[in-house]
């Protein structure tokens, strides 16, 4: 029997991604994955719960190496395989 929330963690080239979802995973690859990211604020006025405050949204948050275009590209695609680790796991 398995207890408490399920919390996904991916480490990649020094910096630890933390999902409580796989869902979030999936919504972190779909953004990092745009050439040009989105503003914070435009992604938390999207959110209802944060009012549009854009410190609130977690792309803010990121440090500024996890933001650049060949950090993101590389991160992308090492996500995109620990999502479909993750979903053969829980399918076992």
């Amino acid at each position: 029997m398995r207890l408490g929330y399920p919390l996904f963690r991916v480490e990649y080239n020094g910096f630890t991604f933390s999902f409580a979802s796989l869902n979030e995973l999936r919504r972190c690859i779909d953004v990092l994955g745009q050439k040009n990211l989105p503003r914070p604020s435009e992604l938390a006025r999207r959110r209802s719960a944060s009012r549009g405050r854009a410190n609130s949204h977690w792309l803010s948050r990121l440090p500024s190496t996890v933001k650049s275009w060949r950090y993101r590209q590389g991160a992308v695609d090492y996500l995109s395989k620990a999502l479909l680790t993750f979903e053969r796991a829980l399918r076992e």
